[in-house]
């Protein structure tokens, strides 16, 4: 994952559509976001004996990983062209992008899925400011409900 300091890993542990659970970790920061149908919570997570949470209003800065490609389509308002296949994470995906938008905020967003409609990678870019890239590096099929407590945080 790529925002701010450019470096930083994110576990993303998903159960479509309702329940998802991102975990975020950079140099001198640890985040949990948590999201089910009943709440959701961020957490920032600490050398303390529990993690400190607090109501989520958005789904933090990687939040365009959740999001539809549709609604990225939608803002920028520009046709999805197909691009090349690629491996990611051992797994051969074919890859989509989108571009458009006014002079110097050009808004570009490109997906990569896996045969079976997995996201194996995300790069979204606004010329000049706002940057979310995320690549699978490891894929585990299958989510157990305890990914979905606080106390696995």
């Amino acid at each position: 994952m790529r925002i701010c300091s450019g470096v930083g890993e994110m576990r993303l542990a998903w159960d479509p559509p309702d329940r998802w659970r991102m975990d975020q970790a950079a140099p001198g920061s640890r985040l949990t976001y948590l999201s089910t149908p009943d709440r959701s919570v961020r957490c920032q997570v600490a050398r303390l004996p529990a993690p400190r949470c607090v109501d989520a209003e958005t789904d933090g800065p990687f939040g365009s990983l959740l999001d539809s490609p549709a609604l990225s389509v939608d803002r920028i308002g520009a046709v999805v062209t197909a691009g090349a296949q690629r491996t990611i994470a051992g797994i051969r995906s074919d890859c989509f992008r989108v571009e458009g938008g006014p002079a110097g905020a050009i808004h570009t967003v490109e997906w990569c899925y896996s045969p079976d409609g997995l996201l194996l990678f995300l790069d979204d870019t606004v010329e000049g400011g706002h940057v979310v890239t995320a690549e699978a590096t490891e894929v585990l099929r299958g989510v157990a409900d305890g990914e979905f407590e606080l106390a696995a945080a």
